[in-house]
């Protein structure tokens, strides 16, 4: 008699009870049904009743009518002699399963979830291979979720053996052979389904929709949301980084990682931090919060690594334009008189905008943000790097409604997207596409003041412009001058219409790409070659010199100092000039700072026209008109001509701003200063007061700068 499922190599005590089963049940269908009936329940039932024969061995009258059970409930005449439904639902009700060594129970509820009535032998052979793979004795629960599951997935039932293989393949590539009792934790690896064996840092732990972080223990923790969260009203606070008291699936559907259908994410746990800032985003509102103990952020989990293979991947991404690489939040109109239609071409538009520009992980990174009643984050710079989920995520975008507040939606996207925690990449020129359908219901100006000050290149993009009858609608016909980065005709793009709008993305993205014309990423801030001119003469004292080291440390913390962004060195005079650090020496405020607290304190006379001369020679080494600026702090009259020195450098293109203390003669102060001498000139009769005067110090450098460049 053929046996057509193998018996678990384990299960070495089956192999006579088997034969001794066999031979009884032989007799026993013989008095009910022909001989050749017999041979087709015996192909067909055998399996489970050797299984269930363990528990009712010792009694044969108990095994008759077990087995009468379960062929008067599962078999018919003539019926299909692999009919295992039946079967199982007999098991069920008839018999106890005993708890063998080789985990009966699990046999059992493998054999009745995982085959189907008429399963071929490669059914058979499938379940047999998983079975002898994922059980141990005792057929724990969690190896028996995942004799499901690895059935679920790699098994065709009914199919060749390549099911099989597969699964064989799954566990050469994953599996740590002797590994935990879990036995499923590399293969889940590979599919990414959660098993509930926990234990490795590949499986997902589940959560609730409203589950918070601070109700989750460990550290970097990746988790498993369920679909449909968006439904639910789960509080969350923050933007970007959220309080621990905040639900992690809210939250991480407001982030932009995790979409309705649910998914794994993980968690990153932080410090606790001061303000918390509520914004809009993918239809989740989230709340301030003036401050909690403890924090998180979350990111898309990184898939496990397959073998190498030949095959092309399907997800590769495009290569990046090299000379791309920027950072593009795009403000869109949402306002209600866009019209659903002209909305969806508004989103054509951009979906072929950043196909063209070739958005990538080294090349450009997109946000979105749209204009209506209140501005919406719909997408921050590191939520999506890849071309087609980005095309899909725009795609999907709804229309708000509301009016246009244009000037809203553009300082919310300089407020909230251009940081480095929401992906802000340090270097890369910051770009703000505004899109208008018509013009505008705010005021630009003030908002395009904002982003220029903070470095951003606004482009404007109008759509149609308003007829003469809609002329008295618009509240001001110059907003599109106002707006601009630079009111050169660069920075401003029209469109007729948004019928023939697609035709316009080509020489938009070159003007977006010009890194060379992109002027208003250089602000005085990250752009300057500020340089410090100490007075170390006796009459300071060491004791005030100190508080003048802590003044210049100040204004010197305003700036972005690093080696692409501002530089800042030093100069101690007294009838001697002392270069302390240059310009090259130090990349990062920490740096600047750092050396302005070990400068020693010199001692001696005044000489300030020699030490602005040799403050030009050697500190401002490269040329630059309205980037050079010199700060002079002195208490006291100079021995020599200031005058000279200080044309000289004024010609050579450095703005000296002239700080005097204590008996400082405001002559000289003026004497040295640039141009108009009142805005270059400061004063303050004690030491200590000199920290009212960072502002207004740093202020005059970025307007010299800005009216400069």
């Amino acid at each position: 008699m053929k046996n057509c499922c193998p018996v678990p190599p384990l299960c070495t005590d089956y192999k006579l009870l088997f034969k001794v089963l066999e031979n009884r049940l032989r007799k026993v269908m013989a008095e009910v049904i022909d001989q050749d009936q017999t041979e087709k329940v015996g192909t067909c039932i055998l399996p489970a009743l050797v299984t269930g024969g363990a528990s009712d061995a010792g009694s044969q009258e108990g095994e008759t009518s077990v087995r009468m059970t379960a062929w008067r409930v599962s078999m018919r005449r003539g019926g299909s002699p692999c009919g295992v439904e039946g079967l199982h639902a007999a098991w069920r009700v008839s018999m106890r399963p005993g708890g063998s060594p080789c985990g009966v129970e699990g046999l059992h509820a493998a054999w009745g979830v995982s085959m189907r009535p008429g399963g071929s032998t490669c059914g058979l052979e499938g379940l047999h291979v998983a079975w002898r793979v994922y059980m141990r004795p005792g057929g724990s629960p969690c190896s028996l979720g995942g004799l499901h599951a690895a059935w679920r997935v790699y098994m065709r039932p009914g199919g060749s053996t390549c099911g099989v293989e597969g699964l064989h393949a799954a566990w050469r590539v994953y599996m740590w052979r002797g590994g935990s009792p879990c036995g499923v934790e590399g293969l889940h690896a590979a599919w990414g389904v959660s098993m509930g064996c926990g234990g490795s840092p590949f499986v997902p732990q589940p959560i609730s929709c409203l589950t918070r972080a601070a109700d989750l223990k460990e550290d970097n923790l990746l988790v498993l949301c369920p679909a449909g969260c968006g439904q639910w009203r789960a509080s969350v606070f923050g933007t970007g980084i959220y309080a621990s008291v905040s639900s992690v699936c809210g939250a991480a559907i407001h982030r932009g990682v995790l979409g309705q259908g649910g998914g794994p994410v993980r968690l990153h746990r932080l410090q606790g931090r001061q303000r918390y800032v509520s914004s809009a985003s993918n239809a989740v509102q989230s709340l301030p919060l003036a401050h909690w103990t403890a924090s998180f952020s979350l990111s898309k989990p990184v898939p496990v690594p397959l073998e190498l293979s030949s095959l092309p991947s399907t997800t590769a991404l495009p290569a990046a334009q090299p000379e791309c690489q920027v950072d593009v939040a795009v403000v869109m109109d949402s306002s209600q008189n866009m019209g659903q239609r002209r909305f969806n071409l508004q989103k054509n538009f951009l979906a072929k905008l950043v196909s063209v520009m070739k958005v990538g992980v080294s090349g450009p990174h997109v946000g979105v943000v749209q204009a209506g009643d209140s501005p919406t984050t719909e997408l921050y710079l590191s939520n999506i790097t890849q071309p087609k989920e980005l095309l899909q995520h725009i795609k999907q975008l709804p229309q708000r409604g509301g009016r246009s507040n244009t000037g809203q939606a553009i300082v919310h996207a300089v407020e909230t997207l251009f940081l480095p925690e929401q992906g802000s990449r340090r270097g890369h020129p910051r770009v703000l596409l505004v899109l208008v359908d018509g013009w505008p219901s705010d005021s630009l100006a003030a908002a395009a003041t904002r982003a220029r000050d903070d470095g951003v290149n606004l482009f404007l993009v109008t759509v149609a412009k308003a007829t003469a009858q809609e002329l008295h609608h618009v509240n001001d016909k110059d907003f599109i001058k106002k707006a601009v980065c630079r009111d050169n005709g660069f920075f401003s793009y029209h469109i007729p219409s948004w019928f023939s709008s697609t035709k316009h993305v080509k020489a938009l993205s070159h003007r977006l790409c010009s890194l060379d014309s992109l002027i208003c990423s250089k602000t005085c801030y990250n752009s300057v070659n500020l340089g410090f001119l100490i007075d170390g003469s006796s009459s300071v004292g060491d004791g005030n010199f100190r508080l003048v080291l802590d003044f210049l440390s100040s204004v010197a913390h305003s700036f972005d100092v690093s080696d692409l962004g501002a530089r800042v060195g030093a100069v101690q005079f007294t009838y001697e000039q002392r270069l302390e650090f240059g310009m090259a020496d130090h990349a990062s405020q920490e740096g600047v700072a750092d050396a302005l607290r070990r400068i020693s304190y010199m001692s001696g006379g005044t000489a300030t026209g020699e030490a602005i001369s040799y403050a030009a020679q050697h500190l401002f080494r490269r040329a630059g008109p309205g980037r050079n600026f010199l700060v002079v702090v002195t208490d006291g009259q100079s021995y020599d001509d200031v005058r000279g020195p200080a044309h000289i450098a004024h010609r050579q293109g450095i703005s000296i701003f002239s700080v005097g203390v204590a008996w400082a003669p405001l002559d000289d102060l003026r004497a040295m200063a640039s141009e108009p001498k009142e805005r270059h000139t400061f004063f303050s009769r004690e030491f200590s007061g000199l920290s009212d005067v960072v502002q207004p110090l740093v202020r005059g450098i970025c307007q010299d700068f800005s009216d400069n460049n």
